[in-house]
């Protein structure tokens, strides 16, 4: 049975689809980072991200809703990325995920 990227049904992100075409299917997750936004995702799930505000980086369990049921559970905010993205792992209860060494972090 074909998966739903593979019958075009859903549009799948460059980043993801080069883990398909390497066999990556299944495996652990993967950071992607940017310099306003770090987001945690496998092959299946979008797991959580962090985004770059004036006040700090905002830290989401994509996992979780928020208690009004409209959104994202917000983990938290933090002064740098690594510290965001590790409250988010703790939050979606994995730790140490992958990260990509073609695409090395770019932030702080």
């Amino acid at each position: 049975m074909k998966s739903l990227a593979e019958s075009r049904l859903i549009q799948v992100h460059p980043w993801i689809s080069r883990r398909l075409e390497h066999g990556a299917a299944g495996q652990a997750a993967v950071w992607y980072d940017s310099s306003n936004i770090c987001a945690l995702a496998d092959t299946d799930r979008h797991l959580g991200h962090a985004v770059n505000t004036p006040e700090g980086w905002v830290a989401f369990d994509s996992t979780r809703p928020n208690r009004n049921n409209d959104g994202f559970l917000m983990v938290g905010c933090f002064l740098n990325a690594t510290t965001a993205k590790f409250a988010i792992e703790l939050s979606v209860g994995i730790t140490g995920a992958w990260w990509n060494p073609e695409e090395p972090s770019t932030v702080q």
